[in-house]
């Protein structure tokens, strides 16, 4: 796992200069604007998506290969905006780029129309909404963020994140059913072997769900480091199968 490279099928961009602009720099708001953003990354992870948070400093690094995103070792095929009004106009041409190229991109909330600093700052605006324009006209999705006051207290934003992948065709890493808050996983690649750590986060409960890794043509194993044995779950990799977790179990 420790030389494997990680895998991420979204990119999850918040509303950095807009919370620069209202706050300053306090890294706490950051975390905490919009209210969802901290705990997004678990609400994917339920259902089966792993994400990492990025910035436009890595867009604007960014090319696209086979409509992802690839940044160094690291690919995405959904770009996923939290509330971001203010963009740097350089960041929100590369993301029109990306959508002309086949990259998915969903905008969720409020949508780009300023742009950052005071300097030209009318003709810099105008280049914001010129391009989030033609990023409209490429297809980009618009989705209402979700009311903090419907979510519930457990289930968090699970099957809220589940209607939003099943909505706009999110590509997932794998297929989770049911989706559960307590069950967490890690995608990683290793030469030709796929590597996948899942755990039962729950201290009492115990999880059974089934899993579809959609890889074809391979076996899955399941490898026990405490006991240093190997077994075959399943032959065919490109099928559903059982699990079952123990409480705080992983494997």
């Amino acid at each position: 796992m420790q030389a494997a490279e990680p895998v991420s099928q979204v990119a999850l961009m918040g509303p950095i200069a807009d919370v620069w602009s209202d706050y300053g720099l306090d890294r706490n708001p950051y975390n905490m604007n919009p209210w969802y953003l901290h705990s997004f990354w678990q609400a994917l992870n339920h259902n089966g998506i792993c994400s990492d948070y990025i910035n436009g400093h890595i867009l604007k690094g960014a090319d696209i290969k086979e409509n992802k995103i690839r940044y160094g070792i690291m690919y995405y095929s959904t770009l996923i905006l939290c509330n971001v009004e203010t963009i740097d106009p350089e960041v929100l041409i590369r993301i029109s780029e990306f959508i002309n190229h086949g990259l998915r991109v969903i905008f969720i909330g409020k949508k780009p129309k300023y742009a950052p600093g005071l300097s030209d700052h009318l003709k810099r605006d105008a280049v914001v909404c010129d391009t989030f324009n033609k990023i409209v006209a490429a297809g980009a999705i618009f989705v209402e963020e979700p009311v903090q006051e419907n979510i519930d207290p457990y289930q968090g934003l699970s099957n809220w994140t589940k209607n939003l992948i099943e909505s706009t065709g999110i590509i997932k890493g794998i297929t989770v059913n049911p989706n559960d808050p307590a069950m967490f996983y890690i995608q990683r690649k290793y030469k030709d072997l796929d590597l996948f750590f899942i755990s039962n986060s729950d201290r009492k409960r115990s999880l059974k769900i089934e899993l579809d890794f959609q890889i074809p043509d391979k076996q899955i194993w399941r490898w026990c480091s405490e006991t240093k044995t190997r077994e075959i779950v399943q032959e065919d990799s490109g099928t559903p199968f059982n699990l079952e977790l123990t409480p705080l179990e992983s494997v």
